[in-house]
């Protein structure tokens, strides 16, 4: 599996509340990973809408995901997260 895919899977597993809800975060954390990724190694970010929202919206994933870790306490036990428990 690639990186990128893990992480967006993860961060979709950790963050969402229902099926639909994960399926939104990891189109968006899988699609904003690439576009970060592009931009890392080519040097090239598109300086379009649609790309300003997405990144956006990634950005809001990520605090969302800082600020449950922070209250939380503690990393989260990737197998039992995935597994569903």
């Amino acid at each position: 599996m690639k990186f990128g895919y893990v992480q967006a899977l993860r961060g979709a597993w950790y963050l969402g509340n229902d099926a639909s809800e994960r399926v939104q975060y990891f189109e968006t954390l899988k699609k904003a990973y690439g576009i970060c990724s592009k931009a890392v190694h080519t040097g090239f970010l598109k300086n379009e809408t649609s790309t300003r929202v997405l990144l956006s919206n990634a950005q809001d994933l990520c605090r969302k995901a800082l600020l449950k870790r922070l209250d939380e306490g503690g990393e989260p036990d990737w197998t039992k997260l995935v597994l569903g428990e």
